[in-house]
């Protein structure tokens, strides 16, 4: 994970949830401790402890960033944006670009979706459908409100699909750039969408 212009204290605790993501990557989050998190991180629990009560609340920063980062630099490439096919390029080639550069991150992400719980998963779940309802708005504008509630929401959450387990096959030596990749994908997409099926 990448982030600029930390604080002394902000980068200690950047670097636990980057050990962290790496950690939960490679043991599952259930199956990591804090005293892993600590080897991978060469900091003594007591140190972890002064920046996180413990690993859900690790596990819930990753996840906050990651969406956070992912959503802010969406949003940002859509202003000044009016055709929708080209918002949906935006928005494909922005989720490809950080989870390619991202790929421990993207792992925890997609396997850990349900592990959290209480607030930290509702905060989480809110952040997904803030998400979901961008791009489901984009889909209701690229058909001129065409879509059946269930129609978008099938092709809203087979996008997701798509993009968010790129990292279970994606090789940029043989794949190529995000850009190329997502050029594929909304190939993929509008080809498959161009024309809506019809409600039965």
């Amino acid at each position: 994970m990448k982030m600029e212009h930390l604080s002394k204290h902000d980068e200690k605790a950047h670097a636990i949830l980057g050990g962290a993501a790496q950690v939960f990557s490679s043991k599952g989050y259930h199956h990591a401790s804090m005293r892993d998190i600590a080897r991978e991180t060469g900091m003594s629990l007591a140190g972890m402890y002064h920046y996180f009560s413990g690993k859900e609340e690790i596990l819930f920063s990753i996840q906050r960033f990651c969406f956070r980062q992912v959503l802010d630099d969406v949003e940002a490439r859509l202003a000044g944006i009016s055709d929708p096919a080209e918002k949906l390029r935006a928005v494909v080639y922005g989720h490809l670009k950080f989870f390619t550069q991202n790929v421990t991150e993207m792992r925890v992400l997609s396997h850990e979706a349900d592990s959290l719980n209480g607030e930290y998963r509702q905060h989480i779940n809110e952040m997904k459908r803030e998400y979901y309802n961008m791009v489901a708005k984009i889909l209701e504008e690229l058909h001129d409100g065409g879509w059946s509630d269930a129609e978008r929401r099938r092709t809203t959450l087979s996008i997701f699909g798509m993009i968010n387990w790129i990292y279970t096959w994606y090789r940029p030596d043989r794949d190529g750039s995000p850009e190329e990749l997502a050029d594929t994908m909304m190939n993929i997409i509008t080809n498959g969408i161009a024309t809506p099926t019809k409600a039965g």
